[in-house]
């Protein structure tokens, strides 16, 4: 059996310290109310031209951290900013979410999926070239 390396060590503990800090600030938004339906649609109304992008933000947050429910996010999109932009504004907050999900578990897990193969899992066709 290969023993853990440091790398390894500090991968594994900075993928609980993530599950761990997005579980806090998620259980941290439930209860204190911020993504019920009035709320946000207050909350984006105050925010005038920058809704939009603190909105995606938010959507982007609901992607990583995986407890949010984004269905939520995408009704009050389409009530606050109307079907055509918050359609628009929801799958490009749900772009840079995922993107930030995949960076990270990247970052995180080829190493680990390298060791279990037993082969580099890097995949790479003319033009692309995936993780």
């Amino acid at each position: 059996m290969k023993k853990s390396t440091p790398n390894a060590w500090r991968k594994a503990s900075g993928l609980i310290l993530w599950i761990a800090l997005m579980g806090a600030l998620t259980w941290l938004a439930m209860d204190k109310g911020w993504f019920e339906p009035q709320r946000l649609q207050h909350l984006l109304e105050s925010l005038g031209v920058f809704a939009p992008l603190v909105f995606m933000g938010m959507m982007a947050f609901a992607v990583i951290s995986t407890f949010v429910p984004t269905l939520v996010l995408d009704i009050a999109a389409g009530i606050i900013f109307g079907p055509i932009l918050g359609t628009l504004y929801a799958v490009l907050g749900a772009e840079v979410g995922a993107l930030m999900a995949f960076f990270v578990a990247r970052g995180l897990g080829r190493d680990a999926m390298t060791r279990i193969l037993k082969r580099d899992v890097t995949i790479q066709h003319d033009l692309f070239c995936v993780l």
